[in-house]
């Protein structure tokens, strides 16, 4: 059935070309995380969508340049017809659907739909022997993670892995799921994205598109700018602070499944619901989906839909929809996940925990890097902030006013708390506010905040001492205003009193310790000529300034102390804070916080007396804030600590991305820097450029003296931040050597960066460059081709095309006083890995000679029929862009017969006795030959008259 009796019902579909794909994926980082290295690659592959990547490569992307593809356009396209205006979007429609449909069809006829169907079942027959012959290799990769943010990455643009795991298709628009799992609970889902078709590097996006609509080639541009299309996509993901305990958030459930205490609840049946207060609160709600179409038909797949929620304008109820009875003929199955990421802090659920990125492809080269996961360990979410455009005032009902002195309550079980409302002078040099009396085998906390109650806007200040202990909070200049106090129930019932002081002078002694000349720390006075604490520092906000060059001392000497110090790093390098003298009683814990109150490192296993250190990395002018504590809230001490500060400079930082990389003067000297990446970034980046005098080049890059405990990663990009060459399958402390061909002036990134933050070491590695001159370079294409004298010895280049092009060409003349001979050209020397390829083309580009079919190592030959003032371009590549020497080549011209034997040759002239030859003359004999006048004697012959003597025979009547 020819095209034209097809177009009623195709002209109304269009389909893209680079669609063609069925469904087509990490580097994992993180605060104190672990990269995931995949355990080998892992194929999943289709033959129909390989087949339909094959016509994609066939008729487009395989055509290496503009020029091959406007000829192949110009004939197969044109002659077949689907360049008519009205079969246009018939023709991107067969190829969109050619992979449902096997087989050419039965009789041949060179119409669009023949050709693309018989170019469809030629790739059939390919891709049943390999499936991932055509295929994206789509990759995973969090390139941040933090806690309230994740940066999530998906490419298909990786160059430098082995052959069979090169991209070489387009993938199918496909999802981005982002899941979130605290310890070994329940799995989350907190993001979907749709990601769109993803390119690899190819010459259509490189340049061709772009050079096609320079020169207006019509409807060829149209099939390219199908091809048009992004690499990669990076998603900001905003995911909240972690799991809340739900219990006292929710204010009415019904029907309600789950574990709130564990931070999720699930409705699964119609009318299901649950309603949270308001107050400063939000999350996630996840609904999974099936649906049906008659009584006995199939449930459908699940699909799923994450929706973020808030509590800030009032009381948010959720409920759970369904239509789900068998009497109905269309049913909707859903399960609706509720949870909080966002809350009061005292609801906060501690632990590890997993944000997992996944892309689900069917058709890839590699499933195993589809996903990337990160892990962070989290004690205390951020202060929560008002709601967005407006402040917060509303109160919980029941609160009471209260001013100096003392009150006595009491909480009963099934009571979250009390609130109370105490207006604040100004001029006070400090608010105290303390919980004392409270019942054997209760454990009350103590929150404050200004202008909200702290269970809707988190805590300004909290005391959360544990057991049964009395609680103190300490507030220096606070401002005027009011201040809402929540005496909070954490276990138990019981009595309490809460004391509430306004300091209008100096604090007592018994707040802040005495004056440093009066410590004498043994019999032998030694002068401390260090900082010493100044209580009260126990809170983020209430931190003593640490001058980093300087030592501190301070004290746990009651119960539930934790001290609190702020420093500032002088310069970027590597910074250890070291806990020593620790008393022989006291377990001690140590913890930094970034400026934002985030946890980056922590140690918390210290045996009694055990001093501790922790090691970070840090730019010039960062904030961190050290805790010390006991493990224990019994274990005190009035001796001292000390805590000191020590660095390495890195001057190199802060480098962590393409935007603040480092110059780089290579020729200059090597290049050092850490693997050191907990707090900064994940990568070290250099910018380096290939000098105007230094000519084309090629160019490697080498890390080495890699610290033995890290297995190092290392990664060049162009200009435009496209990958070029990469190396993550380094072990521990072994060098890497990336090789890329470059020319004069051109900039590169390199990016050095280990495996895992967790691989550190003060051992610094070094980055060296050498360079191989490749004279002939740029010469990537005929405009570009390098004018050579044949006839004054060959031409040597390099099998190395990963950056400055696919090719390189030569142009040559032919003398004008050389008469027509055979020209020999000869390639040589070809790397044992290079499968060469060799063309001749003529001044007008057309293909005059052409070799693909050598094998790896083998030289080739072409005869070319040539004659004076001839132009001829020749072209030598290898079969792959993977297929890469340091091996030069050899390229020869030989021209045929000698030239001084051209007179020899001349017996042409001899030869053209076709004059002495002419007694054709002689043979003009046809006139003698003409006798067949005199052969007509058919006059003679006719004696057939005379034969007709029929009269004579009259006689017998």
């Amino acid at each position: 059935m020819g095209l034209s009796r097809q177009r009623g019902v195709m002209r109304c579909i269009v389909g893209l070309l680079l669609g063609l794909t069925i469904v087509s994926g990490g580097a994992i980082w993180g605060a104190g995380l672990h990269k995931a290295r995949a355990q080998g690659p892992q194929a999943a592959c289709r033959v129909n969508a390989c087949a339909a990547n094959c016509l994609d490569y066939q008729y487009v992307l395989g055509m290496q340049n503009l020029d091959t593809y406007i000829r192949w356009y110009n004939t197969a396209v044109e002659l077949t017809g689907c360049n008519d205006p009205d079969w246009w979007q018939n023709f991107t429609f067969l190829l969109s659907i050619a992979s449902e449909i096997v087989g050419a069809p039965g009789g041949y006829t060179l119409d669009c739909r023949s050709m693309v169907l018989g170019q469809y079942s030629v790739c059939v027959n390919q891709c049943e022997s390999n499936p991932c012959r055509y295929a994206p290799n789509v990759r995973t990769t969090i390139t941040d993670c933090s806690q309230g943010n994740l940066s999530v990455r998906v490419d298909n643009s990786r160059t430098g892995l082995l052959p069979d795991y090169e991209p070489d298709a387009y993938s199918r628009e496909f999802k981005t799921y982002v899941w979130l799992q605290r310890e070994d609970g329940q799995r989350l889902l907190v993001h979907k994205e749709d990601v769109p078709t993803l390119s690899y590097p190819n010459w259509v996006i490189s340049y061709g598109y772009n050079q096609c609509l320079q020169e207006n080639l019509g409807h060829a541009c149209e099939l390219l700018a199908l091809f048009d299309q992004p690499s990669d996509q990076t998603v900001d993901i905003s995911w909240g602070n972690g799991l809340y305990d739900m219990t006292s958030l929710i204010s009415s459930s019904s029907g309600m499944d789950g574990q709130a205490s564990q931070g999720w609840v699930l409705l699964n049946s119609d009318g299901d619901s649950v309603t949270f207060s308001q107050g400063t609160v939000s999350g996630w709600m996840w609904v999974r989906e099936r649906t049906k179409s008659g009584w006995f038909a199939d449930w459908s797949d699940w699909s799923d839909t994450v929706t973020h929620w808030d509590a800030y304008s009032g009381d948010y109820t959720i409920r759970n929809s369904e239509s789900n009875l068998p009497i109905y003929w269309n049913r909707v199955d859903r399960d609706t996940y509720v949870f909080v990421t966002e809350g009061p802090s005292q609801c906060f659920l501690e632990g590890t925990y997993t944000l997992t990125a996944e892309a689900p492809i069917a058709h890839d080269k590699d499933t195993a890097d589809n996903s990337a996961t990160c892990s962070l360990d989290l004690f205390n979410p951020p202060p929560p902030p008002p709601p967005p455009g407006q402040q917060p005032t509303a109160t919980p009902a029941g609160y009471r006013d209260i001013g100096p002195g003392t009150t006595s309550s009491a909480l009963q079980e099934g009571i979250g708390g009390e609130t109370f409302r105490l207006q604040v002078p100004a001029g006070l040099v400090a608010l105290r506010l303390t919980l004392t009396n409270i019942s054997p085998g209760a454990d009350f906390d103590l929150l404050v905040q200004k202008d909200c109650p702290p269970q809707q806007c988190g805590e300004l200040a909290y005391s959360e001492r544990g057991s049964n202990l009395d609680e103190e909070i300490y507030l220096s200049s606070p401002q005027a205003g009011t201040y809402y106090i929540w005496v909070k129930r954490y276990t138990g019932s019981g009595n309490y009193t809460l004391g509430v002081e306004f300091l209008r002078t100096t604090p007592t002694p018994a707040i802040t310790p005495t004056p440093r000349p009066t410590w004498t720390p043994t019999p032998t006075p030694i002068p401390w000529t260090g900082e010493t604490e100044s209580e009260p520092n126990d809170s983020l906000s209430t931190a003593d300034l640490w001058p980093a060059t300087t030592e501190m001392r301070g004290q746990i000497a009651t119960q539930g102390d934790k001290d609190f110090f702020r420093w500032q790093a002088p310069e970027s390098g590597i910074y250890t804070v070291a806990l020593t003298n620790v008393p022989a009683n006291i377990e001690a814990d140590l913890i930094l916080f970034n400026a934002n109150g985030y946890i980056i490192a922590s140690y918390y296993t210290a045996r009694a007396g055990e001093p501790v250190s922790l090691t970070i990395d840090a730019n010039a002018g960062e904030v961190f804030t050290a805790r010390v504590c006991a493990s224990r809230a019994s274990q005190t001490s009035s001796a001292y600590y000390h805590l000191s500060l020590s660095w390495v400079p890195d001057p190199g930082e802060p480098n962590d991305t393409k935007a603040q990389a480092n110059y780089w003067d290579w020729q200059a000297g090597p290049a050092y820097g850490y693997f050191w990446e907990r707090v900064t970034g994940d990568v070290d980046y250099y910018t380096v450029t290939i000098p105007t005098s230094l000519g084309s080049v090629l160019f490697t890059a080498t890390l080495d003296e890699v610290p033995s405990n890290v297995e190092p990663n290392v990664i060049i990009l162009d200009v435009g931040g496209y990958v070029v060459v990469a190396d993550y399958s380094a072990g521990s402390g072994q060098s890497v050597s990336l090789t890329i061909d470059a020319n004069a002036g051109q900039m590169f990134y390199i990016g050095v960066s280990p495996s895992s933050r967790s691989q550190t070491s003060l051992q610094p590695y070094r980055l060296t460059i050498q360079t191989v001159p490749d004279p002939n370079e740029p010469n990537d294409s005929r405009a570009e081709a390098t004018p050579w004298d044949w006839q004054a010895g060959p031409m040597h280049g390099y099998f190395w095309e990963r950056v400055t092009g696919e090719a390189d060409y030569y142009k040559i003349l032919v003398p004008t006083p050389l008469a027509p001979t055979l020209l020999t050209i000869s390639l040589t020397d070809v790397a044992p890995n290079v499968e060469p390829n060799l063309v001749v083309y003529d001044q007008g580009g057309y293909t005059v000679a052409s070799d693909y079919s050598a094998s790896a190592g083998q030289s080739v030959t072409l005869n070319v029929p040539a004659q004076g003032g001839k132009v001829f371009y020749i072209r030598v590549s290898p079969s792959s862009r993977s297929q890469t020497s340091m091996q030069p080549y050899t390229l020869s011209v030989q021209a045929g017969p000698p030239l001084t034997a051209t007179p020899s040759r001349t017996p042409t002239l001899t030869r053209t006795p076709t004059l002495t030859r002419t007694p054709t003359r002689t043979y003009t004999p046809t006139l003698t030959r003409t006798p067949t006048l005199t052969r007509t004697p058919t006059p003679t012959r006719t004696p057939t008259a005379t034969r007709t003597p029929t009269p004579e025979r009259t006689p017998g009547k």
